[in-house]
């Protein structure tokens, strides 16, 4: 959303906003003022000297323009009809956001946005102008698509999605003018072979060298090209699930799979082992709380 210049006067008090501003849901600088839009209203928090003492008082200022609303922000998703973007898409529609859902012409089970009010765009991130077209009007996109294998390349499939994907969703958000970037990409981009007993996190190095899986690969590869656009001026964050497991899985990942069998009696049972894994809905949160 954009101010369109000018000052925005309530009780005899003059707010001034640059032109050009972009307003979010969350807090955004404004002059000299943070401007935070929720439920329809516009709330300014004058700001002056330290920290500490800033909080001088609050304004609600409402009917001024609904378009200001969290109504009228566009957030685009790729991968919306996958196990983590049918949850985030309805926690971004439970936010009252416009949603619209890049989804890929092949795709042959979309289940997860039905009955939803999304804007349905048909597309492929190894298409620059397929993205563009989805991107148009974006304030924040969510990349989340992308080709997950433990099967190897695929004929070079695995890397054309998850590495040129990236490159494109990045371009494409430069070229759109798109606010923010949250990148989905995962545990796998790191190293998690070694060092068993010490944490992973942003600091291990990413996955590499003889023997590492094609997909670990292509998701460490596909995180350095966000990183180049982010010197090209995007502002972008990453995110990186480890295995996800949790509702709405309607295309039954591995793990759905696996403990359906269970439950079922179809796999009588398993190994000795352990991984890390996360609700699909926890995810799609941290994802949300990333944008701001």
């Amino acid at each position: 959303m954009s101010w369109p210049g000018g000052s925005l006067v309530f009780k005899g008090l003059v707010f001034n906003l640059c032109d050009g501003v972009a307003l979010s849901r969350r807090h955004r600088r404004a002059g000299k003022f943070f401007v935070d839009v929720t439920n329809g209203l516009i709330y300014c928090v004058a700001a002056s000297g330290k920290v500490r003492d800033h909080l001088m008082w609050i304004l609600a200022v409402q009917d001024v323009c609904l378009a200001f609303s969290g109504d009228g922000m566009l957030t685009v998703v790729t991968g919306a009809t996958g196990h983590i973007g049918g949850n985030l898409v309805r926690l971004l529609l439970a936010e009252g956001r416009k949603v619209r859902c890049l989804v890929w012409e092949h795709d042959d089970n979309t289940a997860a946005l039905d009955g939803l009010d999304v804007e349905r765009v048909c597309g492929d991130v190894r298409d620059l102008e397929s993205l563009k077209r989805a991107f148009s009007g974006a304030d924040v996109v969510y990349h989340l698509a992308s080709r997950i294998s433990i099967v190897g390349p695929e004929g070079g499939l695995v890397r054309a999605i998850n590495v040129g994907g990236a490159a494109n969703v990045a371009e494409a958000c430069i070229q759109c003018g798109v606010r923010r970037l949250v990148h989905f990409s995962s545990i796998h981009a790191r190293n998690i072979n070694t060092d068993l007993d010490k944490p992973v996190d942003e600091t291990r190095e990413r996955s590499g060298g003889r023997g590492t899986p094609a997909y670990d690969i292509s998701k460490g590869d596909g995180e350095l090209e966000i990183l180049k656009a982010v010197e090209k001026g995007l502002d972008a964050v990453i995110v990186c699930p480890t295995g996800v497991i949790g509702p709405l899985d309607w295309k039954k990942s591995r793990m759905g799979t696996v403990f359906l069998g269970l439950a079922t009696g179809k796999l009588p049972g398993g190994v000795q082992g352990g991984f890390d894994w996360v609700d699909a809905r926890d995810v799609a949160a941290a994802a949300i709380a990333a944008e701001s």
